[in-house]
């Protein structure tokens, strides 16, 4: 075998590794062993001051070669390969190979959280309903906040945008939603799941006429905006509504409508990752691995 491929995975404080068969003429070798130092003075398979990463005796098969106990990112670290046929002494096989474990999460969407996207949309369309006088407030504008409303502090009526729950939905196996690609320099893997977010969406008036106006106002804007939703990756939205109202905790009553907005969409990172090639030749000659 050989050490083929070493890639440092963007969870950090690990090594990805890809060690290939070797083989002698026919033989394959009997036996290997991958070893790990801080620096490259390995002074044999036996080493004492080196770390075991991974051994066996089948090395006719592609091994793949996860570490990640007791590395530092930023700290480079050197991996030997030692192979053995029959009962000869261990050799290297191949140079020591050199990578740094680093942390680096790239997430594939950049678009705004349901939460943000939600409450930027709300306040845009609010403003509208207010222009063409369906709405009022004595400001102006209807504020869309992201938390509970301090009653005494704030105009009603007004808007909250929380996110209430965010959850791993939908499992794929090896936790993979997107096929690999190449885009001829490096592979990019995706790891990672479909999320269904959950946000509590509500309205706060003084009055029930008013409480009416804005919670059919808020459903017009959520349905006219499902396109924007589904343009920014957010799928099958799933929208429910309850009222209230409270006569206690505040100065004034206060008459609400609860709406529950619940989506769907993918939570991923991205690893891009050097291409491992192999070189194919005939069955008694030695392999080239590059």
């Amino acid at each position: 075998m050989a050490i083929n491929f070493a890639h440092a995975p963007p969870c950090g404080n690990a090594v990805s590794l890809a060690v290939m068969p070797v083989r002698r003429g026919d033989a394959w070798a009997s036996a290997w062993r991958l070893l790990r130092r801080t620096d490259d003075a390995f002074a044999g398979a036996d080493d004492p001051t080196a770390v075991v990463v991974a051994e066996g005796d089948d090395a006719s098969e592609l091994f793949s070669v996860f570490d990640y106990q007791g590395l530092t990112n930023g700290q480079p670290t050197w991996y030997q390969h030692y192979v053995r046929f029959g009962d000869e002494p261990w050799e290297p096989h191949g140079d020591p190979v050199s990578i740094t474990p680093a942390y680096l999460a790239e997430p594939l969407f950049a678009s705004p959280d349901l939460a943000g996207l939600v409450r930027e949309r709300l306040a845009l369309g609010l403003a509208e309903e207010v222009k063409v006088g369906r709405l009022r407030h004595e400001t102006g504008a209807i504020p869309v906040l992201t938390a509970q409303p301090l009653i005494d502090q704030v105009k009603l009526p007004v808007v909250t945008v929380i996110l209430t729950d965010r959850r791993a939905e939908v499992r794929g196996i090896g936790e993979g939603l997107l096929p690999d690609q190449f885009d001829g320099e490096f592979w990019s893997v995706y790891e990672g799941w479909l999320d269904r977010s959950t946000l509590q969406i509500a309205v706060w008036s003084l009055n029930h006429s008013d409480r009416l106006r804005l919670r059919d106002a808020v459903q017009r804007i959520l349905m006219l905006n499902l396109p924007v939703l589904d343009a920014a990756g957010y799928l099958t939205p799933d929208l429910s509504e309850a009222d209230s109202a409270d006569f206690e905790n505040y100065g004034a009553p206060t008459f609400q409508s609860i709406f529950t907005l619940s989506c769907l969409h993918a939570a991923l990172v991205r690893d891009q990752a050097i291409p491992l090639r192999i070189t194919e030749v005939p069955v008694n000659a030695e392999a080239t691995y590059y």
